[in-house]
């Protein structure tokens, strides 16, 4: 039977050896077999998603023409061949290849004048029955487009079609894909199976694919099968084409009636499988050693085990004489010791002889007579409620010298006898010593606080007991617990979140952690001001958190220097008012947390001096600031202190009035701020007025964002200088205002 034994690890070795090569085999042909079946599903999620892509791009340029048929439509300036020479710019700008507005018999002019016919053209058809409709244009050889037709419509009348042509390089460009190794072909075709759109992986063509793909489309076999396809839906949207040597998956492009076909070489997917097979085995392999190496080691460590039994009953009697404690063994409080470790008597200076001599066979013998009677009763009371036996008690050393013991035992049951008490006790009087050492410094701590004028607080977590220093009752008027959900706590209404924060946050820190916080309290004089509230956590070993400190300090004058700094920064130092950022931060929050005033309007007028360079350049910049001011002074006094003034630009102001207004009192508001906004410099050669345009927006009629009416607001004021300057111009027409781009002045 011995060498049987000694033989087992040799056997177990050559097991897992022979073992291996067929788990080996039958997990990589389950691992081929997955991913090949796994392949065409991944296809399907890459043609999805080519599809997805193509469709975000196709809708992305409708909206963009969308946006720019509304625009023509809100212009209302005709769309003869002088009105489409004029949008050409814009149109190209928004990357149109070409463009054409017909009117709604079909004939118009295009971007570059030349008249054009759409008037049989299916696009133009469906676009005039007031449909935004899609179609591409070009073939395989030329430049393809794809083409969009919106309709413009005034009043509910479709009055002209706005045709643009996009290039389908930039829409190509979304159905790109890395999938497969870059061997995924995509296309998008009609119902037909003709081709519209096609992005062949980086690097490759089309042709690399179908040789013929750029005279005459896909192979008529591959287009008859994807029709079936697209004639049914229901199918699987992915499936193989073994006599074509390809992978296929179709998806359609929601909206246009277009399908989305994706192409993956059998041979290229192969290759993939393949390569994912070879790792697979070489991984296999690696955990079967791996494993050989684990069962090795185990068995190894547990021929060890058995020895290392034996060093420790061995070194047992070792570990109880070189142990710095000592172990005792008695058969109960009351009663004689059965074992005395040498290092015991050692600890209190005695000899084997001279310990008996001193203190006999007594265990109880040796606590010291004061705590003896309270020592015995709680270890009576440990044992009979089966907890462990944790007791400190004092006992007279040989140089009659009381040492405090830290004694911590159990119960040890035998199956055959009696049962006895095993104990290790420890010589704690030094740390007793540190515990007198720390009341005194603590005593010590009171004193210098009760002597300084600072506020300092402190919490014992164990038993909730909060204190704080004198000067607490000096500076608040009435005590308070800071860390805790206190009612009394003089805070400011805006800060209660802030605090609860830092009282949770606090909770859970890290030792010497410090946290802090920022609040108004309410001091003695009943006046709130700015206080630093700073704690710490003091932990015990287990990193429990068991005392909090923490310090209060007066910040109020360094809070308000901040403030008047932050102030310095969002004002512009020629007039005081708020600059450029300023402005938009506050019109913009303002908006934010304001709803429309239905059906009033908010107004923001966009005020730009006249001339303003010509002072500058006759009187010097001295002059034209003193101008500025005036004039600065004037919009104080016609706005309110809640409106929003501020200076955006060297000539150029902005106001936002956060009155509710009718549209009527916007517009005596507007007359008014023109006639008053006239300053003059004077020299020895005569005098030059400085006078202001102005643009007005109104929320929510010319938008609901500081962008959108700034936007509007600006292109009001340049109008009103083009019209002549020293006026008012409002950007919408209403029926209750004059019409769009009339003064008034």
């Amino acid at each position: 039977m011995p060498d049987i034994f000694k033989k087992l690890p040799l056997l177990a070795i050559l097991a897992c050896l022979v073992f291996v090569p067929f788990l080996f085999h039958n997990y990589t042909a389950d691992v081929t077999s997955s991913l090949s079946s796994s392949s065409l599903v991944r296809l399907g999620e890459v043609n999805a998603r080519a599809a997805s892509n193509f469709g975000q791009a196709v809708r992305a340029s409708m909206m963009e023409m969308s946006g720019m048929t509304k625009y023509l439509a809100q212009q209302g300036d005709g769309y003869g061949k002088n009105a489409v020479l004029a949008m050409a710019p814009l149109f190209y700008a928004h990357g149109v290849r070409r463009f054409s507005i017909v009117n709604s018999e079909g004939l118009g002019f295009d971007g570059s004048g030349a008249p054009v016919d759409y008037s049989r053209t299916p696009i133009f058809l469906q676009a005039r029955q007031g449909l935004t409709h899609v179609a591409a244009s070009g073939n395989r050889k030329e430049q393809h487009l794809l083409r969009i037709a919106n309709p413009l419509v005034v009043q509910g009348k479709i009055l002209a079609v706005l045709i643009s042509d996009f290039p389908a390089e930039e829409l190509e460009t979304s159905l790109e894909t890395w999938a497969f190794h870059n061997n995924t072909y995509n296309i998008v075709l009609d119902n037909a199976g003709h081709p519209l759109f096609w992005s062949p992986p980086p690097g490759k063509h089309m042709r690399d694919l179908f040789s013929t793909f750029v005279e005459q489309g896909l192979p008529d076999d591959v287009a008859e099968l994807l029709r079936q396809r697209f004639a049914q839906p229901e199918q699987k949207t992915f499936f193989q084409l073994e006599r074509a040597g390809l992978f296929v998956a179709v998806a359609p492009v929601e909206r246009f009636g277009w399908n989305m076909v994706s192409f993956v070489p059998i041979s290229a997917a192969n290759a993939i499988i393949s390569e994912q097979t070879l790792i697979t085995s070489d991984l296999v392999w690696r955990l079967s050693i791996l494993a050989a190496i684990i069962l090795t080691f185990f068995i190894l460590v547990e021929r060890n085990s058995s020895r290392k039994l034996r060093r420790q009953q061995e070194d047992y009697r070792s570990i109880i004489t070189s142990i710095s404690g000592g172990v005792l063994k008695f058969s109960d409080p009351d009663g004689a010791f059965l074992f005395i470790s040498p290092n015991y008597m050692k600890m209190l200076g005695f000899t084997e002889a001279e310990f008996k001599k001193t203190y006999g066979e007594s265990f109880a013998a040796t606590i010291y007579e004061p705590d003896r009677q309270s020592t015995l009763q709680l270890m009576r009371r440990q044992i009979k409620n089966d907890q462990t036996i944790n007791a400190e008690y004092r006992t007279r050393a040989k140089s009659g010298a009381l040492v405090w013991l830290y004694h911590k035992g159990c119960v040890i049951n035998i199956d055959h006898g009696r049962s006895y008490i095993q104990s290790i006790v420890f010589d704690i009087t030094s740390n007793k010593e540190s515990a007198l050492s720390k009341r005194i410094s603590d005593e010590r701590y009171q004193f210098i606080l009760e002597q300084h004028d600072i506020n300092i607080f402190e919490q014992n977590l164990i038993n909730g007991y909060f204190s704080c220093s004198s000067q607490w009752l000096h500076t608040f008027g009435k005590i308070f617990n800071i860390l805790e959900p206190d009612p009394a706590i003089p805070l400011y209404k805006e800060d209660q979140s802030k605090l609860i924060a830092f009282q949770q946050k606090l909770q859970h820190a890290p030792h010497q952690h410090k946290c802090m916080l920022e609040a108004r309290l309410r001091n003695a004089e009943n006046e709130y001001r700015w206080y630093r509230i700073e704690a710490s956590n003091i932990t015990n070993t287990q990193g429990a958190p068991i005392y909090t400190i923490g310090i209060i300090t007066d910040i109020d004058q360094q809070k308000n220097l901040e403030q008047q700094l932050r102030s310095q920064a969002s004002r512009d130092s020629g007039t005081g008012m708020r600059n450029k950022k300023a402005t938009e931060k506050a019109v913009s929050q303002f908006l934010d947390t304001h709803e429309a005033p239905h059906p009033d309007f908010y107004a923001m007028f966009v005020i730009d001096f006249d001339n303003f360079k010509a002072i500058n350049d006759r009187f010097g910049h001295a002059m034209g600031d003193k101008a500025i001011f005036d004039m600065a002074q004037i919009l104080r006094r016609n706005f309110r202190g809640v409106d929003i003034v501020g200076r955006i630009g060297g000539d150029e102001f902005l106001v936002f009035c956060t009155e509710k207004m009718t549209l009527s009192a916007i517009h005596e508001r507007a007359r008014l701020l023109v006639a008053q906004l006239h300053t003059q410099c004077t020299d020895q050669q005569g005098t030059l007025t400085l006078t202001a345009s102005v643009g007005v927006a109104c929320c929510p009629m010319d938008g609901t964002t500081y962008t959108e009416l700034f936007n509007k607001a600006d292109k009001a004021t340049y109008a009103a200088k083009r019209m002549g300057k020293n006026r008012c111009v409002f950007y919408k027409k209403t029926a209750t205002t004059e019409p769009q781009g009339t003064p008034m002045q």
